[in-house]
């Protein structure tokens, strides 16, 4: 969790890339259903035989549990709570999709993004999300401190600027751009 631009996506995506794991990016918003995240079964015609049967339309989290990938939601709190909490069993061996109860493979690993647990003035269209839910996640509360900020822009462009742990994400994008534009880059 921290605010925005506080490069909590690439956080995670350069772990997946650390850990030499495959990911999948899915970006949360308020439209996202259930059958987004597990799939679903749809009849499908045969205009042939003019018979119906089922087919399972698998989703990118199915990949990523058979499959042991690093599933990232991003913006989790912009998610509907509601069908967040179809994704509590995942901390269970087994997990059910709507075609079969499938292992989870033990690589699996679900990492979410956040600017805030709460209801939020500042962030418009986020939810307070399920305790339920949070109780399933560690929590780290990122901030843009120092150490973080050479990772992401290195320490050349961050080691002049005069009080930055008192400055907002803008400003210090705005201090390093303007260096790196003097420095010819």
């Amino acid at each position: 969790m921290a605010n925005i631009n506080g490069g909590k996506t690439t956080v995670a995506i350069n772990y997946a890339k650390e850990k030499e794991i495959d990911y999948i990016l899915q970006q949360g918003h308020a439209q996202l259903t259930i059958d987004d995240l597990v799939g679903y079964t749809s009849i499908v015609k045969n205009d042939a035989k003019q018979t119906k049967s089922d087919l399972y339309v698998r989703s990118s989290l199915r990949e990523a549990v058979e499959h042991g990938y690093i599933f990232i939601i991003d913006e989790i709190d912009a998610c509907n709570p509601n069908t967040l909490l179809a994704l509590n069993s995942l901390k269970n061996k087994k997990f059910q999709f709507p075609d079969a109860l499938i292992d989870i493979h033990q690589d699996f690993r679900l990492i979410a993004t956040a600017n805030t647990l709460e209801y939020s003035d500042t962030y418009n269209g986020r939810s307070k999300l399920d305790k339920a839910t949070l109780a399933r996640f560690d929590i780290i509360n990122y901030n843009l401190d120092e150490h973080h900020l050479a990772i992401r822009y290195g320490l050349d462009y961050i080691k002049d600027i005069k009080d930055i742990d008192r400055l907002e994400p803008r400003e210090i994008e705005r201090l390093v751009t303007k260096q790196m534009i003097k420095k010819g880059l």
